[in-house]
């Protein structure tokens, strides 16, 4: 009986150590739970922010200046979070090794990566009210009976340069919009029929007037499988949404050649 109470005694020695895990795991789990805080962070700021976000990083000219832009905005939000996964993970290995922690670099990152939200917010709404400014005056400088005019020259000189004859007269429609202040407006649209005239042959017809557009600095597109090619209008600079050349439509044979204008003032009576 002394044997199995002394036996007893010695398993109960408070010097004793329970072998622990092995270093690397406590290592794994603090990057692990850092990880998982920093990408709660920046999914919430993409949520949050992700108008002004896109309005700062793609409405600015492809040049030196967005390149700045976008490399100041990286670098604001970046580092802070950068801080916070390497205060997160040295948290975790010294209070598994019950040592003080000292909290002021984790304070300033987060006041930091605020600060670096916030100036992206700035930007982007800076960048939405120039850009939505400018679209009002654009749309406001444009006139229905011009846009008109100048989509039925546009669509005639087409259909002469495809070696295509119109049929018909064109067809004038306006289509009732809204412009970007608010306001009521109209977005024209252009169509003319033809069918093929010379030596481009209708199943050729997306590919030539792609390969035209091209020539004159357009910045076509083009899908032989629907037998289409088109242009899309720059924002602020064309009147125009997209011009487009269609084979075969509506029957056989004949073929649409379309221009449909951005939202514009209706004409004065």
């Amino acid at each position: 009986m002394e044997d199995l109470r002394v036996e007893g005694e010695a398993s109960e020695s408070p010097h004793e150590i329970e072998p622990g895990p092995p270093e690397w795991d406590g290592l794994v789990g603090a990057v692990v739970a850092s990880l998982v805080a920093v990408a709660g962070v920046i999914i919430g700021a993409v949520l949050v922010l992700q108008s002004q976000a896109g309005y700062a990083f793609q409405s600015m000219d492809a040049s030196a200046l967005l390149t700045d832009s976008v490399i100041a905005m990286a670098v604001a939000v970046g580092v802070p979070l950068a801080v916070i996964a390497w205060w997160g993970i040295r948290h975790r290995a010294v209070t598994r090794a019950r040592r003080r922690h000292r909290w002021g670099p984790l304070v300033t990152a987060c006041v930091c990566l605020a600060l670096g939200l916030t100036s992206i917010f700035v930007v982007g709404s800076a960048v939405r009210r120039v850009e939505d400014a400018a679209l009002v005056d654009f749309q406001h400088s444009l006139d229905v009976a011009e846009v008109e005019a100048d989509a039925v020259d546009h669509l005639d000189w087409m259909a002469r340069s495809l070696q295509l004859a119109a049929i018909g007269e064109p067809e004038l429609t306006r289509e009732s919009c809204v412009l970007a202040d608010g306001d009521r407006g109209v977005a024209p649209t252009v169509v003319i029929r033809a069918r093929t005239a010379g030596n481009v042959g209708a199943d050729d017809l997306a590919r030539v007037a792609f390969r035209f557009w091209q020539g004159d600095g357009y910045d076509a597109h083009t899908d032989l499988g629907q037998g289409m090619a088109y242009v899309s209008g720059v924002p602020l600079e064309d009147p125009y949404d997209e011009i487009m050349v269609i084979r075969d439509l509506p029957t056989p044979d004949v073929h649409e050649l379309s221009y449909h204008a951005v939202c514009m003032p209706p004409a004065a009576r």
